[in-house]
C-alpha cells in the first residue's frame, strides 16, 4: 500500500501531484486572510498613544491584543480623543477616521487601500509627516485633512469630497 504511487503510471503520478499542489495553493490562499484583523480604536490604554494595545479593541478575535500595524489590518477611529501616530509608521488596509489624529515629523500614516475621513475626522501632518492613501481618499461632511509642511499622497483612484470637507495645505 505505501507504494502505490511508486507503483502507478506515470499519467497517475501527474495527476495525484496536480490535486496535491491544487489542495495545498488553496490551503495558503485561505490561510491569507487570517492575518488581517480590523481594529477599533477604544481608548482604553494610554492617552493618545497609537501602538499602546489596550487602545485597540481587536474585532476579529474581539481583545485588546494590538494595533493595526499591517496591510491587511483596517482601522476605525471614532472615539473623542486626539490621536498621535508621533514618529511612528502606521500602515492598514484601510482606515476610517472620525477623530483627530496628528502624524509627526518622521512619522506616517498610509493606507493600502480606502482612507475615509468623516464629519468630526481630522487627519493632520506636520514637519515630514506623511499621510498617504493607496486608493481613494474621501472627505464626508465637515471631515479634514492638514498637512502643513507635511506631504500627501494619493496613488490610485483620486479624491472626493462631500458636504464642506477639505483638504489644507500650507
Amino acid at each position: 500500500m505505501k507504494y502505490i504511487f511508486i507503483d502507478m503510471p506515470v499519467k497517475g503520478k501527474v495527476r495525484t501531484f496536480i490535486k496535491i499542489l491544487t489542495i495545498l495553493t488553496l490551503l495558503m490562499v485561505c490561510a491569507g486572510g487570517v492575518f488581517a484583523d480590523d481594529f477599533t480604536w477604544d481608548g482604553g490604554g494610554p492617552a493618545g498613544r497609537w501602538t499602546a494595545q489596550n487602545n485597540w479593541y481587536d474585532d476579529t478575535t474581539t481583545t485588546n491584543d494590538g494595533y493595526p500595524d499591517g496591510a491587511d489590518d483596517t482601522a476605525t477611529i471614532a472615539f473623542a480623543e486626539t490621536i498621535n501616530v508621533g514618529a511612528n509608521a502606521f500602515s492598514a488596509n484601510s482606515a476610517v477616521v472620525s477623530q483627530a489624529v496628528t502624524v509627526a515629523t518622521g512619522g506616517s500614516f498610509t493606507t493600502v487601500g480606502a482612507l475615509t475621513v468623516n464629519t468630526g475626522g481630522n487627519i493632520a501632518a506636520a514637519g515630514t509627516g506623511t499621510i498617504t492613501a493607496g486608493n481613494v481618499l474621501t472627505v464626508n461632511g465637515t471631515g479634514a485633512l492638514s498637512v502643513v509642511d507635511g506631504n500627501l499622497s494619493i496613488s490610485v483612484g483620486g479624491a472626493t469630497l462631500t458636504g464642506s470637507g477639505v483638504i489644507n495645505s500650507t
